[in-house]
Order: structure tokens, then sequence, then C-alpha cells
């Protein structure tokens, strides 16, 4: 296998951008305006400007990933103000726009992953990153890619952010941390020992955790054996104070509440923060451990609220279909995203506890069409 780096005319580029399309258009169902289906492509203005990772096995492409240099970005091809404050760019812009960069539209063919291969491509550009001078590495994940991403040695450094794609989550990987990567056991750092790159730490190390410490210890990236079981165990503590309504987690214990969520991606929202955004379009399933979410329709006029046990996006997992709600955190709450991939590996791993899920999820749905009808005919719009 082989590591290569290539501009967006290469030939090489083109057969990563097929398999783009392969992955986030056919099998996760993807929906962008820069998706070619005739052509079976998927790139768009940023790839003028990138640097595309591709790793190769023969003449086939198994996996990507590129880079987009801040100093590279110009007025026509330029980051939305969204993504901007997601990431937090501003903060760092004023001492680091020449040596920040942004990573996206990783991707790896189905029957490769989990491979070395993935590792080498990582290795790869982070060393090239060093030796370009780089200093932060961001990147905004969807709830599937944060442990990958967490493992490497990128840090949770702001309020998660929904989008018209996915539920995102800001992360930078410092890359000079060599502290951090050596204490997580990140193979970025043995690949930088074995190249000769671990020197002295530079100055944006300090800066970093100076300028981020507040969001840093605030929004914890990987929830602990001891940190999981006091949640579950404050979720069955609080089972008296529920109404009747009926809960996913309805008739589950707390074993079997544990290997559910070991297929979650655990996130932790301060009040505030945005859930789901009305319009949006993207295969997750919010499960509420603690807090309290806001539900607010289309209108204005009417908004529920829901707390643990109970969950939020249900409809969009299974159909695809756009977000019909905006879902706010009221306070700070304990969320746990199950991804569409997700359902799908613990149907297949666990179909006794999914079949149990499946059926507390009919419940719920069925639950809350029996309330719309209600609230229907109380507002006299019955047929």
């Amino acid at each position: 296998m082989e590591i290569v780096r290539c501009k967006e005319n290469d030939p090489v580029a083109q057969d990563v951008f097929r398999l783009r399309y392969d992955v986030f258009a056919k099998e996760l169902s993807l929906r962008h305006e820069n998706i070619n289906s005739e052509a079976g492509m998927f790139r768009d203005q940023f790839d003028n400007i990138a640097q595309i990772y591709a790793g190769r096995d023969g003449d086939t492409v198994i996996s990507s990933i590129r880079y987009v240099n801040y100093a590279d970005l110009t007025p026509e091809i330029n980051l939305q103000p969204e993504y901007l404050e997601l990431l937090a760019l501003d903060t760092f812009l004023p001492a680091y726009r020449d040596h920040m960069s942004i990573a996206s539209r990783f991707v790896v063919r189905p029957d490769r992953r989990g491979s070395i291969s993935t590792m080498r491509l990582m290795n790869e550009s982070y060393l090239d990153g060093l030796r370009q001078g780089i200093k932060f590495v961001f990147a905004y994940c969807s709830p599937y890619l944060i442990d990958m991403y967490t493992q490497l040695g990128f840090q949770i450094h702001g309020p998660p952010m929904s989008f018209p794609q996915s539920h995102f989550t800001p992360m930078v990987l410092v890359m000079r941390d060599f502290g951090h990567l050596e204490r997580i056991k990140s193979p970025l750092f043995r690949a930088a020992v074995k190249a000769g790159m671990t020197g002295d730490v530079d100055d944006s190390v300090a800066w970093f955790y100076e300028t981020f410490a507040s969001e840093l210890t605030s929004r914890p990236s990987v929830y602990d054996q001891s940190q999981l079981s006091a949640l579950i165990q404050y979720y069955f503590s609080a089972a008296g104070d529920k109404d009747e309504s009926p809960r996913f987690l309805d008739s589950l214990d707390e074993a079997q509440c544990n290997l559910l969520l070991s297929f979650c991606k655990l996130v932790k929202c301060k009040a505030g923060d945005k859930v789901i955004g009305l319009g949006q379009k993207s295969r997750e399933m919010f499960i509420i451990m603690s807090g309290q979410v806001a539900v607010g329709f289309e209108g204005g006029d009417r908004c529920i609220r829901l707390g643990p046990g109970q969950v939020i996006g249900e409809i969009a997992l299974l159909l695809n279909t756009a977000r019909t709600a905006d879902c706010t955190a009221e306070d700070e709450s304990d969320i746990a995203i199950l991804s569409h991939q997700a359902l799908e590996q613990l149907l297949k791993a666990q179909p006794d506890l999914c079949n149990r899920l499946l059926i507390n999820l009919a419940k719920t749905l069925s639950y809350r069409l029996a309330l719309t009808n209600n609230f229907t005919a109380l507002n006299g719009k019955a047929t």
C-alpha cells in the first residue's frame, strides 16, 4: 500500500471523488448539492485548493482525507460563517492564521475499515502537517467519527451544532502537544518519534490550554466506565419522577443499558446548545440520559419538553427525512447519540436487545401520534 498526496486534477483524485460518492451518497444516503450522481463523483470547491491524501492498494484507492490550509482560503472559496463559529476559528486567527488546517472528507472503503492502511494514511498526513509548520488541525465530526478522532489526539473544544448534513462536534488536534499524544497512546505520537520530530514543545500548546481550559474540562470527549455507570445509575434512580409516557430504555436493566451505550456516542450539552435543527437531514437519534430538551415545532404553536429516557430524532433515523423541529438543551444534559450505522451494527451483534429497543421505539412513536391526534382535535383541525 502507498500513500499518495495529490491535487484535484490528478487521476488519483478522480478515484477519490468516486470513492466518496460510493460511501457518502450510496452507502450513507447523504444529500448534498455537490454530489454528481450522473458522473458518480462527490467533489466541491474546496478540492480546488486542498491537499488530498489517498491510500492506494495497487490501482485501487481504499481511503482518503483532505486538508485545507486556512491561509489558502479565498473570498470565493471560504468557510460559511456557521463553520467558523463551530470551530471557534476567530479565536485562533490573530496568532495562528498561517498555521491552521481543516480536515474533512475522511472516507474508507467498507471492506478495508479497521485495517492498518487507515492508520498509515493518518500518520503520513500528520507528519506532512508537522513539516509544513501546521500547529492546529480542525475537524467537524459526525457522532460515529468522534471516537476515532479522539484516539488520534483530537480534543473537543466547543459546543456541538446542528447542520443540514449532521450533528457536528468541533475538534482540534494540537499538532505539537506531544505530552497529550503520548499520554493517550496516539499512533501519531509513535509516528512522530520514529520520524525524529518530537522536539521542543511549541508555544501554541500552552496558549491552547490557557484559552480553552474551561471548555476542555466541561466537555469530556471520553466517558470512562465509572462515569458511564454513574450516568446509568442516575437514570434508574430518577425512575420515580417519570410520567406515564413510554421510554426508549423501558424494561432494560443496567447491564443492557451499558451494552446499548457502548454502541452510542455520549456528549455533554450545556444549556442553550442546539441538539437538532429544523430541516436538518441526518440519520442519528438522540437519547436523553440526564437533563431536559425543549422541542419547538415549526410555526411556534407548541413546544414540549423531554427528559431522561426519552428520544428525539427517531423518525429521521428510520426514514432519512428532514427534521421537523428545533431541539435545544434547557440545562446541562447528557445525550447518547445512536447513528444509523450503529443501529445496524447493534442489530447484527445484539438482535434480542435490538428487538426490545425497537418495540420501545414503536411504543414511543404510537404514544406521540396519539398526542398529536388529540392536539389536532382540540384545535378544531380534525377531519
